[in-house]
């Protein structure tokens, strides 16, 4: 009689516990390794997307200029100096680029005769302008209006927005391009601002849209907290939400940045449109 044949069990492969910690752990690493790259990359291309946003700017502005010969005012105000509270007329060259940024909607609804504080303008100053906020910038939730990223250049040096500023936009300006004699290509027109809690918001012609060049870049940088302006007519300095540097738009309408290490001298020399200084542009 044949015995009976007994089943052989082969064991299955499998991991075990030590291997599954390990497989899980380089997956970790893999992780750790690949995330930084891949906000760089954003990064990168939120930085490209401001670098378009400050050129369309500067496009509007040149389009401004074939209307009416000179760059508008970075404020119209009857009296100065601007101060940073929500009185006055404060009309500010955002409102003024508003027909050359495509943006039929908010230029029929906004009273160009009244205060951008009246309560006439309020649904436009409500209005959150894309073509005004860098990409990287973050969401403001404590703003009471929505802020511009980008900031006109109004003097040399901090001193309150007025009249006799040597800039490109300040308080009833219409600085024409004869008028650059530094040269167009050597002089700033709009940088980039990061707005604080106080910040009165894209249409205010007041420090919210208006900055100079007597504060160190590296002073507001990326990593850096923002602090409210000091006094009523404080105005403050450029900074950006990019690591190492701000991006800014010239008078002949190119874009170039500047990085955070930039010689506090030089950076004035080129805020001034006609300290009649040489200048060579530093590495970014």
């Amino acid at each position: 009689m044949k015995s009976p044949s007994i089943p052989i069990r082969v064991p299955r492969p499998g991991f075990t516990l030590v291997e599954m910690l390990v497989v899980i752990a380089i997956i970790g690493v893999l992780i750790g390794m690949t995330l930084p790259a891949l906000s760089a990359v954003r990064e990168s291309a939120r930085r490209s997307q401001c670098n378009m946003r400050l050129l369309k700017i500067g496009q509007a502005m040149e389009d401004y200029v074939s209307v009416y010969g000179a760059l508008p005012a970075g404020t119209r105000e009857p009296a100065g100096p601007i101060q940073n509270r929500p009185v006055g007329f404060h009309q500010s060259w955002t409102a003024q680029l508003l027909p050359y940024l495509e943006q039929p909607a908010a230029v029929a609804q906004l009273d160009y005769a009244m205060s951008v504080y009246d309560p006439r303008n309020a649904k436009v100053r409500r209005y959150s302008m894309a073509d005004f906020v860098c990409p990287s910038a973050p969401d403001l939730g404590n703003v009471a209006w929505p802020a511009s990223s980008y900031a006109g250049s109004h003097h040399d040096r901090e001193a309150p927005i007025d009249a006799d500023n040597n800039g490109l936009l300040f308080r009833n300006s219409a600085v024409r391009y004869d008028q650059i004699t530094d040269g167009r290509a050597y002089t700033l027109l709009v940088g980039e601002k990061r707005p604080d809690s106080n910040d009165l918001g894209w249409l205010s012609g007041t420090r919210a849209t208006l900055r100079n060049a007597g504060q160190d870049l590296s002073v507001v940088s990326a990593s850096t907290p923002i602090a409210a302006a000091p006094s009523a007519t404080h105005v403050g300095g450029f900074g950006s939400h990019h690591s190492g540097a701000v991006l800014f738009l010239l008078a002949d309408g190119s874009v170039r940045p500047l990085g955070t290490d930039t010689d506090p001298q030089r950076l004035q020399l080129l805020a001034n449109r006609a300290d009649g200084e040489l200048i060579s542009w530093p590495d970014p």
